[in-house]
């Protein structure tokens, strides 16, 4: 498991079990791998998406051995899970409280990803114009 920036954070490779005893201990976590194991992890404080091939310091890591697990809990004073549609997704960046951060799962190549892409591209004044909200397809 890697260390980033010599600060402790978790971010790396982790077996199910130590995957499944982080959540069970309330630690706020962003997971990756297969849907299979995501899917057998307890309810608890995170969020995931599927993934099979993650970079590590020592190159790309396969998710056979494990899930990626990032523990953002010592940096996140209130986690909310928030969901948005490719209509309302420009919303995220009146929603990020001032100082603090969001972290955004989209399904790759996906309208919602389209959208975010293009509303992250324009200045703050510009991101006023908003569509209608319509169902979920983007957690952060």
């Amino acid at each position: 498991m890697e260390r980033v920036h010599g600060q402790g954070v978790m971010n790396g490779i982790v077996s199910l079990d130590v995957a499944a005893a982080l959540i069970q201990r309330g630690r706020v976590l962003v997971l990756g791998g297969s849907a299979d194991a995501l899917e057998n992890l307890p309810r608890g404080r995170w969020i995931g998406g599927v993934a099979h091939r993650f970079m590590q310091e020592s190159g790309c890591v396969s998710d056979a051995i494990g899930v990626y697990a990032l523990d953002l809990t010592d940096y996140i004073d209130s986690p909310v899970t928030q969901s948005y549609s490719y209509l309302s997704v420009g919303s995220l960046f009146d929603e990020i409280p001032q100082g603090g951060f969001s972290f955004a799962l989209m399904p790759a190549f996906s309208e919602v990803h389209r959208m975010f892409s293009i509303y992250s591209s324009l200045e703050p004044a510009e991101l006023r114009h908003r569509g209608p909200r319509r169902s979920s397809s983007l957690m952060v």
